[in-house]
Formats: C-alpha cells, sequence, structure tokens
C-alpha cells in the first residue's frame, strides 16, 4: 500500500468533508512541482507546459466530487496531466496540419504523403515549430475561437452561443484570429 503525503490525507479528509477548495488546495501544494515537471518532460517548452500544467489542475478541480479511490491521488493527478498533454499535442499538430495545408482543406486532403522527401518533411516541422509559438504568442481567447471552430468543428452558431454574442462577432473574431495568426507565422 502507498504511504500518503500529508497533503494527501488533507485533500482525502477534505474530499470527505466536500471541502473542494481545501482539497484542491491541498493537491497544488503536494504536486504542483511533479505536475508541472510532467508537462516540460512531455512538451519540451517551458511556457507552454505552465498553461497546460494550470489547465491540468483546472481538470482537477472540476473531476474532484467525482474521484471514486480507485487509485491514489498521484495516479489521478497523473492521468490526467498525461490526457492534457496528448490533447495539447493533438491540436497543435491538428493546427499545424489545417495551416501546412491550407484552412480549406479537408482534413483527409491535408494528410501528408509519404513519399514527400526528406526536405518537405523538414520543412513541414519547421512550419509546425513556428505555428507552435505563433499560437503561444495569442491571447487565450483567440486560440479557443480557433481550436472550437477548427478542431472542435463547432458553428459558428455554437460558438455565439457560448459566448453570448453574436454569429457575426464570433465570426470576426475568427477571422481576426486567423489573420493574426498567419501574421505571426510569415514575420
Amino acid at each position: 500500500m502507498e504511504m500518503l503525503r500529508p497533503w494527501d490525507e488533507k485533500a482525502l479528509a477534505a474530499l470527505d468533508a466536500q471541502q473542494y477548495d481545501t482539497a484542491l488546495g491541498a493537491l497544488m501544494q503536494s504536486y504542483q512541482q511533479e505536475v508541472l515537471a510532467y508537462c516540460i518532460a512531455r512538451l519540451g517548452e517551458n511556457d507552454i507546459a505552465h498553461d497546460v500544467a494550470q489547465e491540468v489542475f483546472v481538470a482537477i478541480w472540476e473531476a474532484l466530487p467525482g474521484f471514486r479511490r480507485e487509485s491514489s491521488l498521484r495516479t489521478w493527478i497523473l492521468v490526467i496531466a498525461h490526457h492534457r498533454c496528448a490533447n495539447h499535442r493533438r491540436t497543435i499538430g491538428r493546427f499545424g496540419r489545417m495551416f501546412s495545408y491550407g484552412i480549406d482543406k479537408t482534413q483527409q486532403e491535408a494528410q501528408p504523403d509519404p513519399a514527400d522527401s526528406p526536405e518537405a518533411a523538414v520543412m513541414q516541422q519547421q512550419q509546425a515549430e513556428r505555428l507552435r509559438h505563433a499560437l503561444a504568442k495569442l491571447r487565450r481567447k483567440e486560440r479557443d475561437l480557433l481550436s472550437m471552430y477548427y478542431i472542435e468543428e463547432l458553428s459558428l452558431e455554437k460558438i455565439a452561443e457560448r459566448y453570448s454574442v453574436a454569429r457575426e462577432t464570433v465570426r470576426q473574431q475568427v477571422i481576426d484570429a486567423q489573420h493574426k495568426l498567419k501574421r505571426m507565422m510569415s514575420a
């Protein structure tokens, strides 16, 4: 049986009392550095890893009421971190394919040709790297809009509902975010 860290004991006691703020605080005290180190190891870039680590703790906060103690807190937290890092990498890959091959192409058309030369593969890697850096420079709302529209494939109407704004407002914000991202990538 795994020994509990003192902060784990505090977190579990807080969960039993349904004091989720206290439980989250204890988990952050116990695991913040470990989650950040894990995200850095998985993602490679400190700034992005910090953002994803914050997302991990938001996900923990949202999932705390449903923690069933089927695993240790450490295992549960690292599984959440693993999924958040994997989701981030998938999203970056999808954005990379989308911008490498043009926004208006379908995903099927955007698949790389296995017969591409090594030079083409290097160019695609460089393009993906420029994309990662450009995405990191966008405001969070701009990244969210592009992600909802291109990755989640939500309609402009659905996005407008989420933000409680007019469809035309969302359409213009998506266009502005696209142009900003393209400018950053070509700079």
